[in-house]
């Protein structure tokens, strides 16, 4: 670890501020404006759900091409070109007048934000660390951790504090003021190429097949993707619709914002402990635990009315993104190399921005129909699916 970030301080340092500064891009940071937007465009949360949930169905489509562009481009330049467009994303959602310049704000948003620049920095590490992979993406997950305990509560305070359109216009200044720098600055003679010794790692499980041609017509690759889009799905349901939750225990929004504190922290101490583990025994050990944790949270919050339920459920979020964290991007390189990583992870990211953009109406009509309690069984029922699934993949990939 220490012998990395002698040798690559600015590059670390680059994906823990692209790693923060996703987290404006986020369910759990959009959805904080949905009340604002029910009274300026006179629409019902259900409207806004369906419109979102468009937004990043039309955004998924485009993460295949981003990926491909992301393996043929310079980093920098594409960092750059990224940043100034999700500034100026926010600034038109600052503007926001009827469902149409909300649809296109949100695809801006969910793109740039949400599936771009998580890309940028995974995809990088993925390619350029072998020997310390875990350990580089559990850096990483700094910016994210702290974006996660941070962002709600400042952009609950922006809301409160100066209304509407002017927290979407500081936003926007905030991330041109401190991403454009960053991308120029920190990156500017960096390559996505394997880096010295550091590209040997003796976990991998590579596949035989590492052609993309062939890789993208492998069924397994498709299940591994299926047990992937789990958490995400769930995350953005319950962030989106936190209004449900809040509901159900009887709490304010304060205390739902305070929480992320704790999955913050939880995150970023796992995330540490299992990139650790990562580079001493492979991720597709660690990887079928991440939705054990978030199965147990939800029973506690089913089963507990208390207000400590919701901080313990958060820290069983943060748990799960902690090991999801250090091990998926790992997990990918490990399987399929590095040539065609940025297409792979495309693909893999598409189909969890298409998860997540289900989400927000799929709940919405469940917790209408059915309550957050009968909603909660089927989040568990899932998550057992998602494991047992994603056990059977990597046993699929471990033969061959």
């Amino acid at each position: 670890m220490k012998e990395v970030l002698k040798k690559q301080p600015q590059f670390i340092l680059f994906t823990i501020i692209l790693g923060f500064f996703s987290g404006f891009g986020q369910t759990y940071c959009v959805s904080i404006f949905n009340g604002a937007l029910e009274r300026l465009l006179k629409i019902n949360i259900e409207e806004i759900a369906k419109i979102y949930g468009l937004a990043t169905l039309f955004a998924s489509f485009l993460l295949p091409f981003i990926g491909k562009l992301l393996d043929k481009s310079k980093l920098g330049i594409f960092t750059l070109i990224t940043v100034v467009f999700l500034s100026l994303s926010f600034l038109l959602f600052s503007q926001v007048s009827n469902i149409y310049m909300l649809f296109i704000a949100y695809f801006l948003i969910r793109l740039l934000g949400q599936s771009t620049i998580p890309l940028i920095g995974s995809t990088a590490i993925s390619k350029s660390f072998g020997k310390y992979r875990g350990s580089v993406l559990s850096l990483k997950s700094i910016g994210k951790s702290l974006g996660e305990g941070i962002i709600p509560l400042f952009v609950i305070y922006l809301l409160t504090s100066f209304g509407f359109k002017e927290s979407n216009q500081i936003i926007g200044f905030l991330l041109a003021v401190f991403l454009i720098p960053t991308a120029i600055f920190l990156v500017k003679s960096f390559t996505m190429k394997p880096l010295y010794e550091e590209n040997v790692n003796v976990n991998e499980i590579r596949s035989d097949q590492s052609s993309f041609d062939k890789i993208k017509k492998d069924f397994r690759l498709y299940l591994l993707i299926l047990a992937n889009v789990a958490l995400g799905f769930i995350l953005t349901g319950v962030f989106f619709h936190n209004q449900y939750f809040i509901s159900h225990q009887k709490i304010s929004i304060a205390i739902w914002g305070s929480a992320f504190i704790i999955y913050s922290i939880v995150q970023l101490i796992s995330t540490f402990i299992f990139g650790y583990l990562v580079d001493k025994i492979g991720s597709y050990k660690l990887v079928m635990f991440k939705y054990i944790p978030l199965i147990v949270g939800f029973l506690v919050y089913q089963n507990f009315i208390h207000q400590s339920s919701i901080h313990i459920m958060f820290a069983c979020f943060g748990l799960s993104v902690g090991i999801s964290s250090a091990t998926s991007g790992s997990l990918m390189a490990e399987i399929f190399g590095e040539k065609s990583l940025g297409k792979i992870n495309g693909i893999n990211m598409m189909f969890i921005v298409l998860s997540t953009s289900i989400a927000p109406y799929i709940f919405s009509v469940t917790l209408k129909s059915f309550g957050v309690s009968q909603a909660i069984n089927g989040i568990n029922l899932i998550l057992i699916i998602s494991t047992g699934l994603l056990f059977l993949t990597l046993k699929l990939y471990k033969r061959k």
